[in-house]
């Protein structure tokens, strides 16, 4: 049955790649003595695996059959194949043991190989890191990762994020859990979108705007509303239902943040920093620093950083049990601080309305060196890998800043417009920015390379105020007034931007097929596998091979 139903699949794969599939060989020249299964032999409830058949032959040679066998799995209650070699698990009520098996027929003989497999029941909570789990990436706020973003200006697809009727800015960038799933603070609540279905999973509204980036670790994800009295909410990431709830004193305009214990510490806009357990919202401390203040909390094992709207920016140490959390030291700058503080190993980075980035010492807060940034910055920081600072400043014209260690400037890039929030950093150090100028509601998304040449510029249906949001399947989401959330993705297997799928392209294969990983554990194995990933389950395997052949030859979409 399986056979005939992938018969015209494999009769289409074949010939495009002959070349690479050297079973060409005359039958008499060798004898097909065994057939071996392989894969993973544990695989948990509701995800896939990838399996291959290799041909053994008598002359020590071995071919890789995959795409001609046919397979099947037993008992298939809880599993079954939905292409050559690529098993689909749904939920079992324990774990269950199963047997992948897979037949093929060469010069009239018929061989078969069998692999025993455990579906795994109850999988944990966190079943992998959360590739961009709250404002920044990191607690730090660095705001860069290994991904590699898009190379070219192309929206692949958008999708409605914002269902309340009224109009305004949306500052709220998105997070992402390691199920792919996307949650995006909207003008009355948030809401969940599925990366790989392209749609709404759940809308949760509540009583007014959440500014702020939700915070999301393992199946959970952390929101705060932004008025006055506004509430803290935990909601399950798959369903959205209300885990619990905690109110603040003066609502919320940041994103929470995690230790290692996974309790959830968030400001609210007086600067009281509250410590809360994320299993039931029970609070364990709370530090009132009485401060107005718009920044979100930066930490680490160290140190709690606090921006705060007077000029003041607090440092927090733990303390002893009657008292846990102390401040330590307060940097003073000569206007209000907005956005985040951003740290590394050695220094903290503020950002001002006085026209400077300071980097300050993380052990006892006195001045490294400011920059001079011409206008003022709204926290608009972010990291290279190289060690590079880039902060943006908006006022008569918008600047993207490059800045050395050493406090010395690189280059400086004009902006399409002003920008209020930090860029994103890829793995290649190209730095990607949203602006916008509110006069005409314009909005742009700009690409920079690392020299300060500019790679692309998209202009926008409305303001895109956010900050962007890289997953690690390279797609770069923005979220726009217009109420869409907007995906950008090179074209999949045209790795060399050439606009054609050819052997070119082909010559990365080798290096980027892995094995079987669940979404969200996945490191590549080389820049630029997640433009061989053509289905999205963020692994480079035979189902990606089979579509690469299809595509072969034919101009990138």
């Amino acid at each position: 049955m399986f056979s005939h139903r992938w018969s015209g699949c494999v009769t289409r794969l074949f010939p495009i790649a002959a070349w690479l599939a050297p079973l060409t060989i005359p039958a008499s020249a060798q004898i097909f003595t065994a057939l071996r299964v392989e894969g993973s032999a544990r695989i948990v409830e509701g995800r896939t695996a990838r399996y291959t058949a290799t041909a053994e032959f008598d002359t020590g040679k071995e071919f890789d059959v995959t795409l001609s066998s046919t397979w099947l799995v037993d008992p298939d209650t809880y599993a079954d194949f939905d292409f050559p070699g690529r098993l689909v698990t749904r939920e079992v009520p324990a774990d269950q043991a199963v047997v992948v098996n897979a037949s093929f027929t060469w010069d009239g003989i018929t061989k078969s190989g069998a692999l025993d497999v455990i579906i795994l029941d109850n999988p944990p909570e966190d079943s992998g890191p959360d590739p961009w789990p709250t404002w920044g990436r990191t607690t730090t706020r660095v705001g860069n990762t290994t991904t590699i973003g898009s190379r070219t200006p192309r929206i692949e697809w958008s999708v409605q994020a914002d269902f309340w009727v009224g109009d305004s800015v949306i500052y709220s960038s998105c997070s992402m859990d390691a199920h792919g799933r996307i949650f995006q603070g909207q003008l009355r609540g948030i809401t969940a979108v599925d990366s790989s279905s392209r749609e709404v999973l759940w809308v949760f509204e509540a009583e007014d705007l959440v500014d702020s980036c939700p915070t999301v670790v393992g199946n959970r994800v952390y929101w705060g509303v932004t008025a006055q009295n506004g509430l803290l909410r935990c909601s399950d990431a798959a369903t959205g239902v209300e885990i619990w709830r905690a109110s603040g004193d003066w609502g919320f305009r940041v994103s929470p943040v995690f230790d290692v214990r996974k309790n959830v510490y968030f400001n609210d806009q007086r600067s009281n920093i509250y410590a809360r357990s994320s299993g039931d919202g029970a609070e364990l401390w709370r530090v009132m620093l009485n401060e107005v203040c718009y920044c979100p909390i930066a930490l680490d094992s160290n140190q709690i950083l606090l921006g705060g709207k007077n000029d003041k920016v607090a440092a927090l140490m733990p303390g002893i049990e009657s008292e846990p959390w102390v401040v330590d030291w307060v940097f003073d700058t000569n206007r209000e601080v907005f956005g985040t503080v951003m740290l590394t190993d050695d220094a903290a980075y503020i950002g001002s309305t006085d026209r400077y980035l300071y980097a300050v010492d993380r052990a006892d807060g006195h001045e490294l060196w400011r920059f001079y940034l011409e206008q003022s910055n709204r926290g608009s920081v972010a990291l290279g890998h190289d060690g590079t600072v880039y902060a943006s400043s908006s006022g008569s014209v918008g600047w993207l800043f490059a800045i050395s260690q050493e406090g010395t400037e690189l280059w400086r890039f004009p902006l399409a417009g002003f920008n209020f929030n930090p860029p994103v950093v890829d793995g290649n150090g190209t730095i990607y920015i949203c602006v916008h100028r509110s006069v005409n509601r314009e909005g742009w998304v700009q690409a920079i390379r690392p020299d300060g040449t500019e790679l692309w510029t998209k202009p926008m249906p409305d303001m895109t105020v956010a900050s962007p949001m890289l997953a690690p399947d390279g797609t770069l989401y923005v979220m726009c007034r217009d109420k869409f959330l907007y995906a950008f993705r090179d074209p999949a297997g045209d790795l060399n931007y050439d606009q054609r799928i050819d052997l070119a392209d082909y010559a990365s294969f080798d290096t980027c097929m892995t094995d079987p990983r669940i979404w969200g554990t996945k490191a590549n194995t080389a820049p630029g596998c997640e433009l061989l990933d053509f289905d999205r389950d963020w692994d480079v395997d035979l189902a990606d091979y089979a579509a690469f052949q299809n595509r072969m030859g034919t101009p990138a979409p």
